[in-house]
């Protein structure tokens, strides 16, 4: 790693699926959470990498309290289930160039000869829907989604990704075909020991895919609520190839996905032939675009401050009006904007969650109360900020007949009513 540069901090963070229960705002003022951290952000010159400086332990982010169900999104459930039958099509079931094998339906009932891992697996919509003919097995450190995979009949290692696992779960299953992980590697900070960790498990004539939040989507919609946390780094195709070069591994094929607010899907594997196009059109966009520039990040950090001014105009002028501002989903980029902006109860009466697991809790750091949707979405509300910005024509659809005469707030790619 070379020189570093500070060059965004967010200020004083709780962790931010930690909701609390009222017995814990009561012993607690906002802002002195257990676990609060200071959220600050360095570009490294040398690899390009925009990380996080000192992260949470890991532990206090990811244990059996962990509420972020991946199933509780039917985006995502639909997500998971396309890229797992893309993958059962392209390397499960994918038969041998031979004149021969090529006559044995996809589909026969024998057992398919094929290791498939996933790395950070949730509660299991990705692994579920690989066919269950092959070896499916699952690492995910929350021990109550761990459980679930497991009762699903998929081996589920309880534990952090890292080289030691890589190295048990070979002695266990052997090399892996397919190594997959969505929205995980970002959140480990070793990361050059992570990707080292999937080489040495992968099969010569394996692939690795994985997906994570896109570096350039955030600088661009100045999405800075895509910073908390569980998020060490902010990956681009800059720092991922060095990264992925240096323990062996190479990048074949990069698409742009929508989900999360923009993100990247990176078919990765021990060859560096047969590289697609894609890789030269993004490199050349992040080139356009600053991504290796200290300056970037620096008017980055400047506009992420302006943002914030301008949110609290909105919000003020709102609640002049003396009807109820509400937040629509208790998510974690609502967190980080919530505490980094000084936005409390005073501000926003309420947050509405369809998931269970958050209602009748709190908002971490800030304190402000999370209710069921069929409780929160009254008459009396005047404006709603959408903390789910990136689910949004979903949403706004879905609420438009509720939302009539009412006002959105949105703070992505900058502040505004809708």
């Amino acid at each position: 790693m070379g020189e570093k540069i500070a060059c965004l901090n967010l200020g004083q963070q709780p962790l931010a699926n930690k909701f609390l229960t009222q017995k814990e705002v009561d012993k607690t003022l906002p802002g002195e959470d257990i676990g609060m951290y200071n959220l600050e952000y360095q570009y490294d010159i040398d690899t390009h990498l925009f990380s996080m400086i000192n992260q949470p332990p890991k532990e206090d982010m990811f244990n059996n309290t962990y509420p972020y169900d991946s199933s509780g999104s039917q985006i995502m459930v639909e997500h998971f289930k396309t890229i797992a039958n893309k993958i059962n099509k392209d390397y499960v079931l994918k038969i041998p160039n031979d004149p021969f094998l090529s006559t044995i339906p996809n589909h026969s009932t024998d057992k398919i000869n094929k290791n498939i891992l996933e790395i950070g697996s949730n509660n299991g919509p990705f692994i579920s829907n690989i066919d269950d003919r092959a070896n499916r097995i699952a690492v995910e450190p929350c021990d109550n989604f761990a459980q679930i995979t497991n009762d699903m009949g998929i081996p589920t290692y309880n534990k952090f990704w890292n080289k030691e696992l890589s190295y048990e779960i070979m002695s266990d299953h052997g090399l892996m075909d397919v190594v997959y992980a969505a929205n995980c590697m970002c959140h480990i900070s070793d990361i050059k020991e992570a990707f080292y960790a999937v080489r040495s498990i992968l099969n010569n004539n394996g692939v690795f895919i994985f997906e994570d939040p896109y570096l350039l989507d955030m600088l661009n919609l100045c999405s800075y609520d895509s910073l908390y946390d569980e998020h060490f780094s902010m990956f681009s195709i800059h720092s991922l190839t060095k990264l992925l070069n240096s323990v062996g591994l190479y990048i074949n094929k990069i698409e742009h996905l929508d989900v999360h607010g923009g993100s990247i899907r990176i078919y990765t594997s021990c060859s560096n032939k047969n590289i697609d196009i894609s890789i030269d059109k993004f490199m050349h966009t992040e080139s356009l675009m600053g991504i290796n520039k200290p300056i970037t990040y620096k008017l980055f950090g400047e506009k992420v401050n302006n943002h914030r001014i301008l949110l609290l105009n909105i919000l003020e002028e709102q609640k002049s009006l003396g009807k109820k501002i509400i937040s629509y989903g208790a998510t974690s980029k609502s967190t980080t904007i919530f505490n980094y902006c000084g936005i409390g109860p005073d501000i926003i009466d309420y947050i509405t969650d369809t998931t269970v697991a958050k209602q009748d809790k709190y908002s971490p750091g800030v304190h402000i109360p999370i209710i069921s949707p069929e409780e929160g979405l009254t008459e009396s509300v005047g404006s709603i900020f959408l903390g789910a910005w990136n689910f949004a024509d979903y949403i706004m659809d879905k609420e438009k007949d509720y939302a009539i005469n009412k006002k959105w707030i949105i703070n992505v790619p900058f502040p505004r009513i809708v």
